[in-house]
């Protein structure tokens, strides 16, 4: 007897048993035989056949023995060792006794045993059929695996048939019935057809193997077995304890909240069925029925309604309740698992929902004090009101960012501001609290709506028209408004302003002035009859109201106003910084006159405006009201309300005509203005703060081109903020310092260049980096009269500063001065400078019938027009407008001719005449051809920064 090793693998353990087998021989046929010593068998003598030799070796040759036959004495034993007869059986030769055997005369019986060493195929299937519990009921079959619930069972193993070619045959089939556990073979019954029932009693909770095997007539078989399905005893039911519920007790409200619970099978079989029921959001009462077909239920769970239900702590509680749970052996767990989720206002950022009713800011009230409530409502996107909440420990906070430039006192601009708010966890205190930026936290309501009570007590300038506005800068707006929700989930902070807010308060009293003065502005020399109309535009009364009167302007110290009531006028309007007269607090009339006190001047703004006081709240309240030349009291100086002189022509603030003339007629002699300037720089003071400073330090004389002029340099003189390039006398001998290079020059600090003997090309274009910058450029001729010439290259479009030329200001393309017979593409770009001009340039000299030229010109060289264009500034640049039809273009399109630049130093478009390529950090940058100045050649634009914050050299010397 021999075993045999058999070996089965499962996923979790190797199960290990052995299988005895047979001897491969069989057969034991009996023969009888005649030792026929002496003589040969005839062929065919059967005596002679003893143990015929079928040829077969199919199974391989044993060890120890010639042939695949043996022979032995006694029936069904290898005992003798079975020997073939090598002399002569099956053949004719003489027949002896075999060897071995008992000694015999002449005769005797032998058993012929064939040799088999090979064994069987196993069948290739091996399948499960009744497989059923000792009730009767089948067991269920999932996923490949039969599930039984009780511990005896039958079943009936099915196998399609193996092959033997042995020679021996198929004999029969071995069954095992295993247990996984310990590999313990629970029965193993031999079939001799292709199935066979099997009935296992008193089997363990565990998993058991199926196999069955092959084994043929020789008793050969293989050393596996074929496997089937797998069984799974399981006698006990699932249990709610098994139960996982991954799911937050607090959850935000959702209309689609991914819900899951797992059931574990406790070491048992699967679970195929869950059973329970969820509560419905619109009725708490109503239940929905879930069902799952494995051990996860999952839904999504509609539980988006808070409001209808909510609890004290903030939330709304729905439940869960497990009913049953199913094994796949068909046990059952059945009763009552319950599980409770408290629900929440959902706040994530994109679930909130605000609605801001800001019309009682923002319809035109009046600035009286009256409360006017904003309301801030937050729901999430189901509907449900955002509120504090316990259960999770939310919190509610807003985060207001406002622009208030609203003061008590708006006519200084200053003090306490005039806006008071009363938040929902105050009880009317109305706190001044909001003045840009303010967190209200730990805010209160029980429905999701916030209210915010706002008092005003001055105008803001976007009133409505019919009033007037008093000053631009008086605004208040909710320009952001956040909310910060705090607590365990659902923390978030969310922009809820999606446009600013911007107030508007028209004022309890404003003034109208009618009249003279409205209708022309200010004659001087000449009584004027006007009316000041006190209007009350609201209900509230309040105590010491006053309208008060000023009159100002930047020519006060030439000029004065008078005012009576009635009669002449005989009193002076005070130009105090405080408010100081007195018009009274009812509708009155005034008579002014405006007087010449001083010297005449050429540009005249002055002003009358009215100012309003009283107390309300017991808040001290004043702001301005109507005013006549200027927009508002902070404004600028009217086009429209201008002063004018008698015998004189006085010029309003943004006006050149009259300064042209007067530099066109060089009147008088040391005077030249360009851009409108606010006073007069003679001449003499310019040059003589250039020659003073020019005594004390030594002026730069090798070429350089200046570039970065913000920054001290090695390559050029500076002191006290002044470049100094050139000298007094004769060194500088008229050399050309360069400004530039092309590329586009910032200046951030407040800075002059003076040039002495030379003259100072500018080759970029230069523009104020910031609010600190401010160029000035003097270039004077030295003692021989060498320099003296600011040369402005072509390509430049937009200068800055206050430029001094003791000659004149002349195009120049780096080599040579340009006049009237340049071509006119050269000049073709169009010119702005924002500053001022002091040079000897003429304004039309080269149109009169007998050219001028300035003084220094020799006649000789200026007796043609084109000569005397050099120095006219009409032609310091030739650029002009033409039809963008005549280059392609769409027709009534006006595009720089040549393809010139703008302002800015951008190009236009030949079918919109939009232009683009210009430079934003520029002074004035032209974006459409259809704009105002977009046709002048050349634009001088006067800084009011130049008389507030000169750059150095350029105050007025006594």
């Amino acid at each position: 007897m021999k075993k045999t090793l058999l070996i089965s693998v499962s996923l979790s353990f190797i199960y290990i048993f052995f299988q005895e087998t047979n001897a491969a021989w069989y057969g034991n046929t009996a023969v009888s035989w005649t030792a026929t010593d002496t003589a040969a068998c005839a062929s065919g003598d059967s005596k002679c056949k003893i143990c015929p030799a079928d040829g077969d070796t199919t199974g391989g040759t044993p060890t120890g023995y010639p042939r695949d036959t043996a022979v032995t004495q006694t029936a069904g034993s290898l005992t003798p060792t079975p020997t073939y007869n090598s002399a002569g059986l099956n053949s004719n030769s003489n027949v002896t006794t075999p060897a071995g055997f008992s000694a015999v005369a002449t005769t005797g019986t032998m058993y012929c045993l064939k040799w088999d060493g090979q064994a069987p195929t196993n069948p290739t299937s091996l399948t499960l059929t009744n497989v059923k519990n000792s009730n009767a009921t089948a067991c269920n079959l999932v996923g490949g695996v039969y599930y039984c619930k009780t511990s005896s069972i039958s079943l009936t193993y099915n196998w399609n048939a193996g092959t033997d070619a042995g020679g021996s045959g198929l004999g029969s089939y071995q069954t095992v019935f295993q247990r996984a556990s310990d590999s313990a073979w629970i029965i193993n019954p031999f079939f001799t057809t292709t199935s066979g029932n099997l009935s296992p009693t008193s089997l363990a909770d565990g998993t058991y193997y199926t196999w069955v095997q092959s084994v043929d007539n020789a008793g050969n078989a293989l050393v596996t077995f074929k496997k089937g399905p797998n069984v799974v005893i399981d006698t006990s039911a699932p249990t709610a304890s098994n139960i996982t519920n991954a799911n937050s007790t607090n959850i935000l409200a959702n209309n689609a909240y991914p819900y899951s619970i797992t059931v574990g099978n406790g070491g048992g079989s699967p679970i195929t069925s869950i059973s329970a029921t969820s509560e419905n959001s619109g009725n708490e009462t109503a239940t929905t029925s879930r069902t799952s077909s494995n051990g996860t239920l999952s839904f999504n769970w509609n539980i988006q309604n808070v409001d209808t239900y909510r609890q004290a702590n903030g939330g709304r509680q729905y439940t869960l309740t497990v009913t049953q749970i199913c094994d796949a052996a068909g046990n059952c767990w059945n009763g009552t698992k319950t599980y409770n989720h408290n629900v929440y206002a959902n706040t994530t950022t994109a679930s909130i929902t605000p609605t801001i009713v800001s019309t009682p800011l923002t319809t035109g009230n009046i600035a009286d004090g009256t409360t006017r409530n904003l309301s801030v409502t937050v729901k999430d996107q189901y509907g449900n009101a955002i509120i504090p909440a316990t259960g999770i420990n939310r919190t509610i906070d807003f985060n207001w960012g406002v622009t208030n430039s609203l003061f008590l006192n708006q006519y200084l601009r200053s003090g306490t501001k005039s806006v008071f708010v009363n938040r929902t966890t105050d009880t009317s205190n109305y706190l001044n609290r909001l003045d840009s930026s303010a967190w209200f936290n730990g805010e209160t309501s029980t429905n999701g709506t916030y209210l915010y009570g706002f008092k005003f007590y001055t105008p803001t300038a976007n009133q409505d028209s019919s009033y007037p506005v008093s000053d631009t800068s008086a605004n208040f707006s909710i320009d952001s408004l956040s909310l910060r929700v705090n607590g365990d989930i659902g923390s978030s902070t969310t922009s809820i302003l999606s446009s600013t807010i911007p107030a508007k308060f028209n004022p309890l009293y404003s003034t109208a002035i009618t009249g003279e003065l409205k209708d022309g502005g200010f004659i001087e020399g000449a009584q004027q009859a006007s009316n000041i109309a006190l209007i009350h535009n609201g209900t509230t009364t309040p105590t010491g109201l006053t309208t008060y009167i000023k009159f100002g302007g930047t020519t006060t110290t030439n000029y004065d106003l008078f005012y009576s009531k009635t009669g002449n006028p005989t009193t002076s309007v005070s130009e105090a910084s405080a408010l100081s007269t007195n018009f009274g607090a009812v509708t009155s009339p005034i008579n002014t006159l405006f007087s010449l006190v001083g010297v005449p001047t050429s540009n005249i703004n002055s002003y009358l405006s009215t100012h309003i006081a009283y107390t309300l709240d017991g808040h001290s309240i004043t702001y301005n009201s109507d005013i006549i030349g200027k927009d508002n009291y902070f404004g600028t100086y009217s086009t429209t309300q201008i002063a004018n002189q008698t015998g004189v022509k006085i010029l309003g603030n943004v006006s050149s005509s009259s300064n042209a003339a007067i530099s066109a007629n060089q009147i008088p002699n040391d005077v030249k203005i360009l851009g409108d300037t606010d006073k007069f720089v003679s001449k003499t003071s310019i040059v003589k703060n250039g020659f003073t400073f020019a005594k004390n330090v030594i002026g730069y004389i090798g070429s350089t081109t200046l570039t970065n002029i913000d920054s001290p340099s090695s390559t050029w003189t500076e002191v006290d903020n002044v470049i100094y390039l050139g000298a007094e006398s004769g060194n500088a001998l008229n050399k050309k310092y360069q400004l530039g290079n092309g590329s586009n020059i910032g200046i951030s600090t407040k800075k002059t260049i003076l040039v002495i003997g030379g003259n100072l090309y500018i080759k970029s274009n230069l523009y104020y980096s910031n609010s600190n910058g401010m160029l000035g450029i003097i270039v004077l001729k030295d003692k021989q009269g060498n320099g003296g010439n600011v040369y402005i290259d072509p390509s430049v479009t937009n200068i800055v500063g206050s430029i001094f030329a003791e000659k004149s200001v002349i195009s120049y393309d780096g080599t040579n001065e340009l006049d009237g017979t340049t071509p006119v593409n050269t000049l073709k770009n169009q010119l702005h400078i924002y500053g001022n001009v002091f040079s000897e340039n003429t304004i039309g000299g080269s149109r009169k019938t007998t050219p001028e030229c300035p003084y220094y010109v020799p006649a000789a060289s200026c007796t043609t027009k084109e000569q005397a264009q050099k120095y006219d500034l009409n032609y310091l640049r030739r650029y002009y407008l033409i039809d963008a039809s005549l280059i392609g273009g769409a027709a009534g399109v006006k595009v720089p001719a040549s393809n010139g630049k703008v302002i800015g130093g951008g190009t236009c478009s030949n079918t919109t005449g939009a232009c683009t390529g210009g430079n934003t950090s520029f002074a004035r940058n032209i974006t459409n051809t259809n704009q105002s100045y977009s046709g002048n050649a050349t634009l001088i634009e006067y800084n009011s920064r130049t008389q507030s914050s000169p750059p150095p050299l350029f105050t007025i010397s006594n």
